[in-house]
């Protein structure tokens, strides 16, 4: 069975998102370039790559509409900037719509990460290199070294772009950075949150504690990030990443490479003090993560069950540091086409987890408060969402003002 999911234009090219027998497939299709066009290209991109100045498609398309020459200037442009830029890869790297592109090697398609359709994990595209000098072409490009089993560079758009040699050949990597802050209102309409839990997780979170998200990472750090901004503006933030997953531009924000050694770690956030950290559940670092004073912690994982989270930790943390975790653990959610939270409970020396429910009444009684008071802030933080979402409110002076009128900030 074969669904078009969506089609939108990027430059010249259309993009096609289809689902075929539930495989996601991210489809270029240019327009065609006879060949009396291609040799106009070639002079055009010969003239800017000699120039080696940096190429934008607002600075090629002004060059060739200038330039009066015959020909569809759009489409003339399209076909510059491509051979200029990333040949076959342009497209992808330029889709705003891309988060991650990744090349496997000859012979294998292109695969995309989508900020819309998270649900496929990745994309696989009909863009195929069966030349190996394409690829070293793109090493070029990517300014990557050709010695060394890894490489990295930064593209002048600011993407990390990542290599990984074998014996088979190499891997590469666009990773891209986010062009603006996450939307509220865009990341939830995108993932479907439920709002009573997103609610919950968001008030949660500024009363402090430790939440492992499980699930697609893509989804749940962008849904976090979002919720995030939307918190209070001095709060000191650090995000602990191997590659640009979050952006708090603007913020009191604070990146480490989750390169760094446990030692370091500790000692960083101990000198820095931060109200809030954000990292992978990486079990080599969990002991010191464990260790920071920060108010709120949120550890992303790609398990998808709460048991495999459990098991992991038990099994991996001594009974020292099992004990700490429990203690801090406040609750888990796991993103899976819907947003599900769980409660942690100490009953007896034991932990309990399970779904929570999100009625105003169960909630009052779980929080020995009265209705009045975790129903009205669960129901304020709720509508306020919906407001966001409904009216496709984006920018932060406007959310900044329903933030004050909901909830007094």
């Amino acid at each position: 069975m074969e669904r078009i999911l969506a089609q939108y234009k990027v430059y010249s090219a259309t993009v096609t998102i289809k689902d075929v027998d539930e495989v996601g497939l991210y489809l270029v299709q240019e327009p065609y370039l006879n060949p009396e066009l291609k040799r106009t290209v070639e002079k055009f991109a010969k003239s800017l790559l000699k120039s080696k100045v940096n190429v934008t498609y607002e600075r090629v398309l002004r060059m060739v509409s200038e330039s009066k020459v015959e020909g569809d200037p759009e489409l003339l442009s399209y076909y510059v900037f491509k051979k200029v830029k990333y040949g076959d890869l342009t497209i992808p790297v330029y889709d705003e719509k891309v988060e991650r592109v990744e090349c496997y090697g000859l012979g294998i398609p292109v695969k995309v990460v989508h900020t819309t359709f998270k649900n496929y994990l990745r994309l696989a595209s009909n863009l195929i290199f069966v030349d190996q000098r394409e690829l070293e072409d793109l090493q070029d490009r990517f300014n990557l070294g050709k010695d060394g089993v890894y490489a990295e560079s930064y593209t002048p758009e600011g993407h990390k772009v990542v290599e990984y040699k074998s014996e088979e050949g190499f891997q590469l990597e666009v990773i891209k950075r986010f062009s603006t802050t996450p939307s509220i209102s865009k990341v939830c309409r995108d993932l479907k949150c439920n709002f009573d839990a997103l609610a919950y997780l968001w008030e949660g979170m500024e009363q402090g504690g430790l939440y492992v998200i499980g699930g697609n990472p893509y989804a749940t750090k962008a849904l976090m990030n979002s919720i995030l901004l939307l918190s209070k503006s001095d709060l000191k933030i650090v995000t602990i990443e191997s590659s640009p997953k979050f952006n708090f531009e603007g913020r009191n924000w604070l990146k480490v490479d989750a390169r760094i050694s446990s030692e370091d770690l500790s000692n960083f956030l101990a000198a820095s003090q931060p109200d809030v950290v954000l990292a992978d559940m990486r079990l080599n670092l969990l002991k010191s993560l464990l260790s920071c004073p920060c108010n709120s912690m949120i550890l992303f994982t790609d398990l998808r069950s709460v048991r495999d989270i459990m098991s992991l930790i038990v099994s991996y943390l001594g009974k020292r540091y099992k004990h700490l975790f429990l203690a801090r653990l406040s609750g888990i959610a796991i993103y899976d086409k819907d947003l599900r939270v769980y409660s942690v409970d100490k009953l007896r020396r034991k932990t309990v987890v399970r779904r929570l429910n999100l009625s105003p009444k169960a909630l009052a009684l779980r929080n020995k408060g009265g209705l009045n008071d975790i129903g009205e802030r669960l129901h304020s933080r709720r509508e306020l969402l919906e407001r966001v979402v409904e009216d496709n409110v984006s920018d932060e002076i406007q959310i900044r003002q329903i933030l004050r009128e909901y909830l007094g900030k």
